[in-house]
């Protein structure tokens, strides 16, 4: 699913491919943004993604400074 949102499907196109239901992906992503919490922030799901798969060191000290850089700089 994470790879799919990566590339930049649209919820109605993952679940054509995955043969699963509309609602079942934003429950999906849903979930990822908890886990990753971005619940309720105004950060695009994919950027975030994109972001964890090219950094060199995942850490939390670069995880925070995306968090802070993105998410609170934009409230």
């Amino acid at each position: 699913m994470a790879q799919l949102i990566k590339s930049g499907k649209s919820n109605k196109e993952i679940s054509q491919i995955l043969n699963c239901s509309f609602h079942t992906v934003a429950r999906h992503r849903d979930n990822i943004r908890a886990k990753t919490n971005l619940k309720n922030k105004k950060i695009n799901l994919r950027s975030f993604l994109l972001f964890l798969k090219e950094s060199p060191i995942l850490n939390s000290r670069y995880i925070s400074f995306f968090y802070y850089f993105i998410v609170l700089h934009n409230e």
